[in-house]
């Protein structure tokens, strides 16, 4: 028995529990329903990668556009010449590094476990299967 006396943390429900419970946030429960058991964190941050890809995507999309709007309404000036090729040159980078990023996890996947979307799109097995 311990002299010192700690007091109950607001997360403990039942004061014989050290940690007490933490409830699953309202939209991960949905992801475990999919998933069909207790893994749909692991989707809920596939899918909000996936999201940012898709956004990074829309953004290179953009700023091509206005590369070339900006091209088109510069009337010559050189300062605008230049703006337009970083403008244009950050944005290609970007798709390039964004692709990369996919390329080498499937490479990795594919020389140390054999499958290129093993990193990719993960297979997660509860005990007991």
């Amino acid at each position: 028995m311990s002299l010192i006396k700690f007091p109950q943390a607001f997360a403990q429900t039942n004061p014989d529990e050290i940690v007490g419970e933490i409830m699953i946030p309202k939209g991960v429960d949905t992801f475990n329903t999919e998933s069909g058991g207790d893994i749909g964190i692991i989707y809920f941050i596939s899918n909000m990668i996936t999201f940012v890809i898709i956004l990074g995507g829309i953004w290179a999309l953009l700023n091509i556009l206005f590369a070339a709007m900006t091209y088109l309404t510069s009337g010559g000036k050189a300062d605008a010449h230049t703006k337009v090729r970083d403008r244009f040159t950050m944005s290609v980078m970007g798709l390039i590094l964004m692709i990369a990023a996919f390329t080498v996890a499937a490479v990795i996947g594919q020389v140390f476990y054999g499958d290129a979307g093993y990193i990719l799109n993960p297979t997660l097995t509860t005990i007991g299967e």
